[in-house]
């Protein structure tokens, strides 16, 4: 595993820096495939591949609007033609191909996440030991989700909808971490929803924490 942690100011204009480092690696590991998750990895392979030839650069994109600036679907056609487009879903595919020209059904794919239900499944806590760990109510109803805290997941618009609702049997329990977080946490506590919105932050085994939830 190789680390490089380059900054955003890094990869802009013409990434020299990291085409420097990552094309001498690609020179000595001799590297046949690329594979390059989101919008920016994908612009430093488009450059990279002037100057190394792989086989095949796979991108893959994870969520809606990565193509909406037109420079980067331009930058998509002239710099990876024949690179495989993978939507983690079939809205992201559909985005994909309306916005990337030339973008075909030939490479433009539905790449959904991969799961395998029966190793998840051994794993599972029971209702009340997740419950117990997560901090969560033993008498209510828990509506659960698991992802990141942006933005982009829409958490505060669950937050605006949890304040409409006049009952308080249920709460909302969320596992995940973000640089969001602090946003939502000032939004439950202007909407007084302590106790019914809760943040109960990352966990490296958060699907083993699902039979805490009585709704997915």
């Amino acid at each position: 595993l190789v680390c490089y942690n380059f900054s955003k100011s890094q990869i802009r204009l013409i990434p020299f820096k990291p085409l420097k480092k990552l094309l001498k690696l690609c020179r000595a590991r001799e590297f046949d495939v690329l594979v390059c998750h989101r919008y920016k990895p994908a612009y430093v392979a488009g450059w990279l591949s002037k100057f190394y030839k792989f086989k095949k650069i796979i991108t893959v994109f994870h969520g809606l609007g990565e193509f909406r600036r037109l420079s980067r679907g331009i930058f998509f056609k002239y710099f990876l033609p024949d690179a495989i487009k993978a939507g983690v879903s079939e809205a992201v595919r559909k985005d994909i191909l309306e916005n990337v020209p030339g973008a075909g059904d030939n490479d433009t794919i539905t790449l959904y996440n991969a799961m395998y239900p029966e190793a998840l499944r051994r794993n599972y806590r029971s209702r009340d030991a997740a419950r117990a760990e997560l901090g969560l109510p033993t008498d209510k109803f828990v509506f659960g989700s698991i992802g990141r805290l942006v933005a982009k997941k829409g958490y505060q618009n669950l937050i605006d909808a949890v304040s409409n609702i006049e009952r308080d049997d249920f709460c909302v329990a969320i596992i995940g971490d973000g640089n969001y977080r602090g946003e939502l946490e000032r939004q439950i506590k202007r909407k007084n929803l302590e106790g019914r919105v809760i943040l109960c932050g990352w966990s490296d085994e958060a699907a083993s924490y699902v039979k805490a939830f009585d709704t997915f």
